[in-house]
């Protein structure tokens, strides 16, 4: 649900802002054309920085707290971010709702992948980690056809018009908060905080085996390993600067080059395809 948001919030911007009655109501047809171009940027871009920080910041909730709480952080953020859009008719409501909505999705793009390749068995890791982009992919589409649905079926010089787009965004936001409750916290996240006991219960349960068995014995024994690997790295440190130093290391070595070029590329494209724009 999270990604699905994200999806969502990247791609119906762009044709919700350009409706008759959005303009009317924030003043935007008042303005001149450069004024206008102005908002119009700005709208899309804070959201964008939103993102950054979110995705900046969360990494110490992420560590700290563990992930289901940065789950619960994030989406706090982002419901808060889209009601400051649907509900005041002002452009410093919607700018602070923009950022809010950013600063959201840029926690939860942060921490889903992280939590899934966590919680997932190996065999399936990769499979489940790859819906991230199938979710974001149909976000984006759900965002197409609300704004193609309101185009052609609404009066556009209405209210309900434009918030209707920025209401759909609580629909996954608000599944999300409801599903809260069942999830665990990540055992890989529980090991490092030296709860043993705790991330054996939550592999039991989300493997569907005995606490005993052999297979949660591996999985407990494999995370231990890679954490003692990664202390062994950042010289017993978990602080950031250490953490971001040993990663930088690690990124320069032979074999890992090429695949932080691949991931950095893949994200630089999708971000520069055309649906947040049209």
């Amino acid at each position: 649900m999270g990604i699905l948001t994200y999806g969502y919030d990247s791609s119906f911007i762009g044709t919700a802002i350009t409706l008759k009655g959005f303009q009317k109501d924030f003043g935007i047809s008042k303005m001149t054309k450069a004024q206008q171009n102005d908002v119009s940027s700005n709208l899309t871009s804070v959201y964008s920085a939103g993102g950054f920080f979110g995705a900046l910041f969360m990494y110490f909730s992420l560590e700290l707290l563990g992930r289901k709480m940065t789950i619960i952080i994030s989406d706090f953020f982002f419901i808060l971010g889209a009601v400051l859009t649907v509900g005041p008719v002002s452009l410093g409501s919607m700018y602070a709702g923009r950022v809010l909505t950013g600063f959201g999705v840029g926690g939860i793009a942060a921490v889903a992948p992280i939590y899934v390749s966590e919680m997932a068995p190996p065999a399936i890791r990769g499979r489940l980690t790859g819906f991230f982009e199938s979710f974001y992919q149909v976000g984006a589409v759900i965002g197409f056809w609300i704004n193609y649905g309101v185009t052609h079926n609404l009066n556009v010089n209405s209210r309900m018009a434009w918030r209707i787009p920025f209401g759909v965004q609580l629909i996954p936001a608000g599944l999300l908060t409801i599903f809260i409750p069942f999830l665990k916290e990540s055992p890989v996240w529980l090991l490092k905080k030296d709860r043993s006991e705790d991330a054996i219960k939550v592999y039991s349960y989300v493997r569907n085996l005995p606490a005993d068995h052999r297979y949660i014995a591996e999985d407990v024994a494999f995370v231990r390993g890679q954490i003692e690997y990664e202390r062994a790295v950042t010289g017993g440190h978990g602080s950031f600067w250490a953490n971001l130093k040993a990663a930088g290391k690690e990124a320069r070595m032979k074999g890992m080059r090429n695949r932080f070029a691949l991931v950095f590329l893949m994200f630089m494209w999708q971000a520069c395809k055309p649906i947040p724009f049209i």
